[in-house]
């Protein structure tokens, strides 16, 4: 079981330094052609190689439909796509752990690189939302507002990650570090997503394949990091968290419970019906709700109670996404009409509330004031 474990690990790593690899260079590309008319294209050419780029066509026409948008934020785009570019090819080598073990200087500046990066793409792609506008951005308020999300939880973990390793946190800090790398990567995941529904349901709209891709990569990015963070480090101490107690995760459920009566109540009135993207985001949540009660049952069964622990943090915080859907959707009626504002919140929520979730999940890395002193002055 070890050895299968280490062989999927290895596998799924070098998989996502692959994905990295391509994806980075193409990204930081895509930008410089508006630059440069010798640009080689390299992230249009290679869709067109499997999908085609005509102006009639679903991608064709969203290309050609947001030339002006990319013109018009051409120089903030450069450094976004430049940065983000760079701060995966960094994360390959950042979450390395012979780079850890035997260069720790490479360590320590490849890290504090990236984390500068991070912020500089994050700060750079807030300012292209709120440049643009939700009207205006690719698939309109539902694609703008996970972006925004997405953005907002890179740099909050950027800065959290950052103050966890001022203070000697450092299981605390590589869950954070974790969180963010994954959040990256709903970027490369979101275009695998986009590319293989336009392949097997080419019928759906290129809108509908967008939301799709960006409501299932958040939760999958979310819960990529929870596995890593778990089965990466097995012998974290249990520590105290606010939802370590068994009323806390009844009251998720209950409460998750009657938070969907509640939504599919609301759906009704101002959606009317479900369509292929609020199924898929359903479909996906549902099934990462089963897999962390699974790992939660199979946690237990073993003996080992702090991963049950672990489990059962993001099991409650699935299990209350029709919560955060409802909480989303009140606020999101201050800047759209309730039925738009309800469709952002459903697409939304399941990433906010893991991510929620996540949250007392990493803290269970802290240390005590004491451990934490302690292993300070054995560093130095």
């Amino acid at each position: 079981m070890k050895t299968s474990t280490k062989t999927v690990g290895v596998a799924a790593w070098a998989t996502i330094g692959v994905v990295c690899l391509i994806y980075a260079p193409m990204a930081i590309e895509y930008m410089v052609q508006y630059f440069a008319s010798w640009a080689p294209e390299l992230y249009l050419h290679s869709i067109s190689a499997v999908i085609s780029l005509n102006p009639d066509s679903q991608v064709g026409s969203l290309v050609h439909h947001q030339l002006p948008t990319y013109i018009n934020s051409r120089w903030i785009m450069l450094v976004h796509t430049a940065t983000a570019g760079l701060a995966l090819l960094l994360g390959v080598l950042q979450f390395s752990a012979r780079v850890r073990r035997n260069w720790p200087a490479v360590h320590r500046f490849s890290g504090r690189l990236m984390l500068t990066i991070v912020a500089v793409s994050m700060i750079t792609a807030l300012a292209f939302l709120f440049r643009t506008g939700s009207a205006a951005t690719t698939s309109g308020p539902p694609f703008f507002n996970i972006l925004l999300i997405f953005a907002i939880c890179v740099l909050a973990a950027a800065v959290l990650a950052f103050l966890a390793i001022k203070e000697r946190q450092i299981k605390l800090h590589q869950a954070f570090m974790t969180y963010m790398f994954a959040m990256l990567l709903t970027a490369p995941i979101i275009r695998i997503i986009v590319i293989t529904l336009l392949l097997v349901a080419s019928g759906e709209s290129f809108d509908s394949d967008f939301m799709i891709g960006a409501g299932v990569a958040g939760p999958l990015a979310v819960f990529g990091a929870a596995v890593v963070v778990r089965f990466g480090d097995r012998s974290v101490e249990p520590g105290s968290s606010i939802v370590d107690h068994p009323a806390m995760a009844r009251g998720a459920w209950v409460a998750g419970a009657i938070g969907l009566i509640a939504v599919i109540l609301v759906g009704a009135e101002l959606v009317g019906q479900i369509d292929l993207p609020l199924a898929a985001v359903t479909a996906a949540t549902v099934v990462l709700l089963l897999a962390c009660v699974a790992l939660r049952l199979r946690s237990r069964a073993a003996g080992n109670h702090q991963a049950a622990t672990d489990w059962e943090i993001l099991q409650s915080a699935t299990a209350a996404t029709p919560v955060a859907c409802l909480a989303l959707s009140a606020i999101y009626c201050l800047f759209w009409p309730a039925p738009v504002a309800f469709y952002c919140a459903v697409l939304a929520s399941p990433v906010v509330a893991m991510s929620l979730g996540y949250l007392p999940f990493a803290l269970l890395r802290r240390k005590s004031m004491g451990k934490a002193s302690r292993a300070a002055v054995a560093a130095h």
